[in-house]
């Protein structure tokens, strides 16, 4: 498979350029990341060339933020239609470069836009209630990041660039929402994924550190305490985020944008680089997703974690290639082996028969997603499910419209089992009653072609009733008939085709089945 323009075979890279250098005097020209600031003026054109690096062979990777300190890596919502045009004029204008990061740590209150906390305090808190920031939710980075995508790919010449779901912070707890009560960063990494989609990004970036500089931390597989402790405490975060993506995007690339220690690189050659290349190559031989990029950060002298200058670090990031560590190439998903993404499976627990005019009824449903949507529990065009009558003559019938929440997010090959409420006609008679599932604002699934589930029901006009009449064929069903169509249902005996007969002294009836 051809690599995509400006992309890297290699493992290896550095965030920040400056020490390219050592990647080319290896003969390993890996990943140089950069990270803009360039705000959201949609009328700003300004942009950056980075052609010097690409063409020696290097792998070019551009974070595109809005800003930093309060502006927000990406901006507020309402801003988020400014910031998709800025983006696009960024990408037009630039040159060398085809492989995009939109925003950086979103589920960091330091990268909110209008936030400002006080950082410097055990348990951090916004200076004052007026500079919490604008949190930025799953829902809400979906929506920036589509805007964003569509308008770089909407440009002539790079539709086919990779535009990366930006890097969650790990061990972050201060984003929670509906759903993520404990700010679990895992989750609302995946939330992010599932709101996404497979077709709504071309890869997905990535963070992982250690707590102190012993190489053993790598591989470590220390836990964090309650309520997190399924959670990798150091460098085997990576491994939470990746067994976290979705079954239908685990053929994207994954790249991990950012690797360091808590603390400033010492200027020693204690093996870390060389442990952390090691396990990211262990972990492409053993599984299909691959990690196409593992970054140190960072080259620059701009924060405590420069390795410019360091030799030792260096030294120990050259002896990691001296192992050339290359992912494995992986085919796409064949286009005919896609699944089609309104499909479900629906089946009751106990099937409808029949129930009196104007009442409401619940039953269980057991529901298996078929399709390759993620359904999403929440939001605004979040998955339900529902149901539609039909009378005799396949018209709707009214009835009350219930819409039954998910009890949780649903991804492919997934079941769930749901209590269910169905209102019934307001007039008695037979009517074929069709659940379904509903993405809410978007489509019914049978719209899609998705098979309902679908079953006739008698509607009864009291409870007391003792007969009921089939205008459908004319006929009139009497007690002790009625009593076992009601047990049997219609689906079972069909409508009656006769009226009650006395045959050699036997009581009969006759129905379509």
């Amino acid at each position: 498979m051809p690599l995509p323009l400006r992309n890297s075979e290699y493992l290896y890279g550095i965030h920040d350029p400056g020490g390219e250098y050592i990647m080319l005097e290896k003969g390993i020209p890996g990943w140089v990341l950069f990270s803009e600031a360039i705000g959201v003026d949609p009328d700003d054109h300004r942009a950056k060339n980075y052609r010097p690096f690409s063409d020696k062979g290097l792998g070019v990777m551009v974070r595109l933020n809005a800003g930093h300190g309060g502006v927000g890596t990406i901006p507020f919502e309402n801003q988020y239609d400014d910031f998709a045009k800025r983006c696009a004029n960024f990408v037009r204008a630039s040159q060398g470069a085809h492989i995009w990061i939109i925003g950086n740590e979103m589920n960091h209150p330091i990268e909110w836009p209008g936030a400002d906390w006080e950082w410097h305090l055990k348990s951090p808190r916004p200076v004052s209630p007026d500079t919490v920031g604008e949190q930025i939710t799953p829902t809400r980075y979906a929506r920036c990041f589509r805007k964003v995508r569509d308008a770089i790919h909407a440009l002539p010449g790079h539709e086919q660039d990779q535009v990366l779901v930006g890097a969650v912070a790990p061990w972050n707890a201060l984003t929670r929402y509906s759903g993520n009560r404990n700010g679990d960063w895992v989750k609302y990494f995946r939330d992010t994924l599932n709101r996404i989609g497979p077709k709504g990004c071309d890869g997905i970036t990535l963070h992982t550190y250690t707590h102190g500089a012993e190489p053993e931390k790598i591989d470590s597989r220390e836990k964090m305490p309650r309520p997190f402790q399924n959670r990798h405490y150091n460098f085997r975060t990576y491994q939470d985020f990746m067994h976290a993506i979705p079954k239908t995007m685990r053929h994207l690339p994954v790249y991990i944008t950012e690797t360091d220690q808590d603390i400033p690189w010492r200027n020693e050659n204690t093996g870390w680089v060389q442990r952390a290349y090691g396990e990211i190559d262990y972990w492409n031989k053993n599984n299909e997703q691959q990690i196409r990029a593992l970054i140190l950060y960072r080259w620059s002298q701009v924060d405590q974690w420069s390795i410019d200058g360091k030799q030792g670090v260096i030294e120990d990031f050259r002896q990691a290639m001296d192992f050339a560590y290359k992912p494995r190439e992986i085919a796409p998903p064949a286009e005919d082996d896609e699944r089609k993404p309104y499909r479900a499976e629906l089946t009751l627990v106990e099937t409808i028969k029949a129930s009196v005019a104007g009442s409401e009824i619940e039953t269980e449903l057991t529901i298996k997603n078929t399709g390759s949507n993620t359904w999403l529990q929440e939001g605004e065009n979040a998955f339900r499910v529902g149901y539609h009558w039909f009378d005799s003559n396949n018209r709707k019938a009214h009835a009350e419209d219930y819409r039954t929440a998910l009890p949780q997010d649903v991804e492919p090959d997934q079941a769930v089992t749901l209590p269910i409420r169905i209102g019934m006609p307001y007039q008695h008679g037979a009517y074929r009653l069709a659940i379904d599932m509903v993405h809410e604002g978007v489509t019914w699934f049978a719209w899609r072609g998705n098979r309902s589930l679908s079953m006739k029901v008698i509607v009864l006009a009291s409870e007391d009733v003792t007969e009921h009449h089939f205008p459908e064929t004319g006929k009139t069903v009497k007690k002790p008939f009625l009593d076992l169509l009601l047990t049997l249902g219609l689906d079972a005996t069909g409508f009656p085709t006769s009226d009650e007969l006395d045959e050699d002294g036997v009581r009969v009836q006759h129905f379509q089945k």
